[in-house]
């Protein structure tokens, strides 16, 4: 198949002098898109994330699998919501830690709030890193993409090899009425703009020799299977009262009037919201406003009388049980409800 590709390169643009002197050209050089803004190649995986501080960065898992060899992917960060977020270009770690090259590398792509990089996969759970450009923070969404692949499937067909030889050649000006009629026997109309931003690499608008090179590459690595996960686990929430008096000694029960509870919240990415109740009192909020998505774990302790405080002032001595309640919530939304009785 590959002779097939370098037979119609070949092709393109050979005809005799007396052929150019009296046959009008069969193909136009078409412009490439103004509006850089448009470009955007249509992923074969996305998800939402956020940049919450400027001292780390947000971790994403990318699992590449089915390739029969390495394969070339785009991974691009937009800016999300309300685009404070000026994304850096992302790092990608395979999995034995070690941090991949990438073939090219841009921010600010075409002007835009976006970063993309072009970089060469194998097989496995590679580890995708975010962060925003000095110390901008926000919201983004993470997009990957195969270059050349364009019906996304997941590979390159020998079909989309005939478009990228043909789109080359219309980048370049190349071609006559000969390769024109072959290229239309194989499914490709030479005189058509033939432009498709799923196939442009670099995503500058044009499908030049870069971006050819890339898509025969691809062709060789078979149909990749492509998964996307950010943190999807709820915080975790540990609850421990101090002397602990009862017949176990983590029932919760005390008669010691200077026992406290304490609560430690943790989570796999920062933390925006811990809030704490007694019973069903109104939740309030333990997080003040320069603590929320700072830190992945927060460390508290309620003596009797703040327990008091979250039960609307009632007394707790000699009235029984009583629910703690703690609803805790990560800068992605995963959000847990965890009541246990003192």
């Amino acid at each position: 198949m590959r002779n097939t590709y370098y037979w119609l390169r070949s092709l393109l643009g050979t005809s005799s002098r007396r052929r150019r002197r009296t046959s009008k050209p069969a193909v136009g050089r078409f412009e490439s898109l103004e509006n850089r803004q448009l470009l955007a190649a249509q992923p074969l995986a996305s998800l939402d994330g956020n940049v919450a501080s400027a001292d780390t960065e947000t971790e994403l898992t990318l699992t590449v699998s089915d390739l029969t060899a390495p394969l070339v992917l785009g991974i691009r960060i937009d800016a999300a919501g309300d685009e404070t977020l000026d994304p850096a270009a992302p790092r990608v770690v395979d999995p034995d830690g070690g941090e991949l090259a990438t073939l090219a590398s841009v921010h600010d792509l075409n002007g835009s709030n976006s970063a993309q990089i072009l970089v060469e996969l194998s097989s496995g759970e590679h580890r995708l890193h975010v962060a925003g450009e000095d110390g901008t923070l926000g919201a983004f969404q993470a997009q990957v993409f195969v270059p050349g692949d364009t019906d996304l499937s997941g590979g390159i067909e020998p079909s989309e090899m005939y478009w990228a030889t043909a789109a080359m050649a219309q980048h370049y000006g190349f071609g006559n009425h000969i390769a024109a009629r072959v290229f239309a026997h194989l499914g490709v109309n030479l005189r058509a703009p033939l432009y498709n931003a799923n196939a442009d690499a670099d995503q500058d608008g044009d499908f030049d020799g870069f971006d050819y090179r890339l898509a025969a590459h691809n062709a060789g690595s078979g149909s990749v299977s492509l998964n996307l996960i950010g943190d999807d686990d709820a915080p975790t929430v540990d609850i421990q009262t101090t002397n602990d008096t009862g017949r176990h000694n983590d029932d919760g029960v005390t008669n010691d009037l200077g026992m406290t509870i304490d609560l430690t919240v943790t989570d796999a990415s920062l933390i925006s919201s811990i809030q704490v109740a007694v019973d069903d009192n109104p939740l309030q909020e333990q997080l003040t406003a320069g603590e929320v998505n700072t830190q992945d774990e927060f460390v508290f302790s309620f003596d009797l009388a703040e327990l008091q405080t979250l039960a609307g002032d009632v007394a707790l001595v000699d009235n029984g049980a009583y629910t703690l309640k703690v609803v805790a919530t990560d800068e992605l939304g995963n959000t847990i409800d965890s009541p246990v009785e003192f």
